[in-house]
């Protein structure tokens, strides 16, 4: 999903001044960031009900390219 645009972002100067602009996966905004422990991106030590909860938790935090990765993650680790 890099590269796919997720979103508008706002951005008020002064409170007054609105700049609008697009959000996209992976795109870091220091002001915005969100830590996620590593553990929680790798799915080699998740049971099946772990890997569910942690996607519909990041989907509604609107993580979704976490959520990819976890998904694109898990289909590489079932096919070996």
């Amino acid at each position: 999903l890099p590269g796919q645009e997720i979103g508008i972002d706002s951005i008020f100067y002064d409170e007054i001044k609105e700049v609008r602009h697009p959000i996209y996966a992976g795109q870091l905004f220091w002001a915005n960031a969100h830590y996620i422990h590593k553990s929680v991106l790798d799915v080699s030590i998740k049971s099946p009900s772990q890997q569910i909860r942690d996607e519909r938790l990041l989907q509604a935090l609107g993580l979704i390219d976490i959520v990819a990765h976890l998904q694109t993650s898990n289909l590489n680790t079932e096919r070996l």
